[in-house]
């Protein structure tokens, strides 16, 4: 597989580097290894690289550590790189001990000190990076995924939710939690069997996937509870919205397994930062809510 990559025609490359004269010397060092494969892109400041990583796929990225006032690992945090499929390697002339793994914690998956690397050190770099990305794919995949609705599971949904309040806290933004939990799931297996009890779990899981935006996160956490995280917002208005919009499409009858079945939910919602900061108060803020809304009945936030 890391093979089929590197003989690939074009390999795409983003050089993130505010500096014209290094990113000459790694476009040189670069059509060295790959030839007239090679197809760069350059990207000179952090917007632009953030902008390029979220919309583009490239088969290995080198990022210089510091990019005017923006530090790499504040790059990678904002983009979410780890769950990327680019491959990061940061190249900087700090070669201060545990300086690599440091920044490796952040996502990165290689490290190069600038100016003294070579076409043989630089193909080493990718080569490795491409297989590690490989690797961490396949194990987030499986130790990562709730296996029946291949949902992210609690502990993907923890992650991301640690590295998206990170990014609110310096950006100073809001986003919402929100807990949803399906109403009456042991009726309905007591009625028409486990079956028909996990394929209501697989829909209402679609139905919330398929209603979210591109930004926003979705995990199982729960035998009938699902979570979301709802970022980019401009105001609290937003969420709400999409509160109605995920209730709607679940709200619908539906047949599953020759059964026709009217899903239901209650949800909660809290935002940060103004129901709390503490991220596990937060989602317990959640979850009150929730309980608040299934008090009231079906199908409410």
């Amino acid at each position: 597989m890391v093979d089929d990559i590197l003989l690939k025609s074009p390999f795409r490359v983003l050089v993130v580097e505010d500096d014209r004269i290094h990113y000459h010397f790694e476009k040189t060092i670069l059509e060295q290894v790959f030839g007239d494969r090679l197809d760069t892109t350059w990207a000179q400041n952090a917007e632009t690289a953030s902008d390029f990583l979220l919309r583009e796929q490239f088969d290995i990225c080198l990022m210089d550590y510091l990019l005017g006032d923006t530090e790499a690992r504040d790059l990678m945090m904002e983009v979410d790189v780890e769950h990327l499929d680019t491959p990061v390697i940061i190249v900087s002339a700090f070669e201060e001990k545990d300086f690599d793994v440091n920044i490796l914690q952040y996502g990165a998956e290689d490290y190069l000190v600038k100016g003294k690397f070579n076409a043989e050190t630089l193909e080493s770099a990718v080569r490795h990076s491409i297989y590690r990305k490989s690797r961490t794919k396949i194990l987030r995949s499986g130790a990562l995924r709730d296996p029946l609705t291949g949902l992210a599971n609690r502990t993907l949904f923890d992650d991301r939710l640690k590295k998206i309040e990170q990014s609110a806290r310096r950006d100073k933004t809001i986003f919402a939690v929100m807990l949803l939990e399906i109403n009456d799931v042991d009726k309905t297996i007591d009625l028409h069997g486990h079956n028909t009890g996990n394929e209501l779990r697989k829909h209402i899981g679609k139905c919330i996937k398929k209603t979210l935006r591109e930004s926003d996160t979705v995990a199982r956490v729960g035998g009938d509870e699902f979570m979301i995280i709802a970022t980019n917002l401009r105001q609290k208005d937003d969420a709400r919205q999409l509160a109605n919009k995920v209730i709607a499409k679940i709200s619908r009858p539906v047949t599953l397994c020759d059964t026709k079945v009217m899903p239901s939910v209650n949800m909660g919602i809290s935002f940060y930062p103004d129901s709390a900061s503490d991220l596990s108060l937060l989602v317990r803020k959640a979850d009150y809510a929730m309980y608040e809304a299934k008090k009231k009945g079906g199908g409410l936030y």
